[in-house]
């Protein structure tokens, strides 16, 4: 099933276009109001041509001025991850991703999204399952809220894991909660915050959430 796509020569760009959000970075335009609006869009449209440097940092240059949307690698990622023959390669292709200079404000959906798709796999087990937290230590922890949010979406993926990767996954939260409590402000906005997530915690313990 297609075992071309596994090759791990090709998998550093195919990472770095997964985790990267694909936005305009920075425009060149002669209608500067454009130029300002179109930070941070998909796809974007004016009447002036307009340059583009994107966040993976391709540029291109709409003379028309409608921007689209980049075409995303995502779908082939996850059937090139399908199409692994053994756990030994499928973790090497893991063994690729590097985040430590993602955009944190994006990565954690991608990962999320990425750790769905893997956790289907025949192959999916808890190395499989601490390879893919073990990366998110390079991501940049100084937004709490980001991690807090993070949690709450691992907790509903939390159902359809077996006994042993919920225990190894219980071992990483604690790890994000840590990183949490060393990049908390003490703001009477954070200790709410830490207080509904060790609510939210408490309730999906296994004696709270008994499967």
């Amino acid at each position: 099933m297609k075992p071309y796509l596994c090759e791990k020569d090709y998998f550093g760009p195919l990472w770095k276009l997964y985790f990267d959000p694909l936005t305009i970075e920075s425009v060149n335009c002669t209608d500067q109001k454009a130029a300002k609006d179109a930070i941070g869009r998909k796809s974007f449209s004016c009447s002036k041509p307009i340059s583009i440097t994107w966040t993976d940092h391709r540029q291109d240059l709409y003379r028309d001025g409608n921007v689209n949307p980049r075409q995303r690698v995502d779908p082939l990622v996850h059937i090139a991850l399908q199409a692994c023959a053994t756990k030994e390669q499928l973790l090497e292709l893991l063994s690729l991703i590097q985040l430590n200079m993602a955009d944190a404000t994006y990565v954690y959906k991608a990962w999320l999204k990425l750790y769905t798709e893997i956790k289907k796999l025949p192959f999916f087990d808890s190395k499989i399952n601490d390879v893919m937290f073990n990366h998110l230590k390079d991501i940049d922890a100084s937004q709490p809220k980001l991690l807090m949010d993070f949690i709450y979406d691992i907790f509903d993926l939390w159902i359809d894991l077996s006994e042993d990767i919920a225990e190894s996954v219980s071992g990483h939260i604690v790890e994000i909660v840590r990183k949490i409590l060393a990049n908390n402000t003490r703001s009477s906005e954070d200790l709410a915050l830490l207080e509904q997530l060790f609510d939210k915690i408490c309730m999906n313990t296994p004696s709270h959430n008994p499967k």
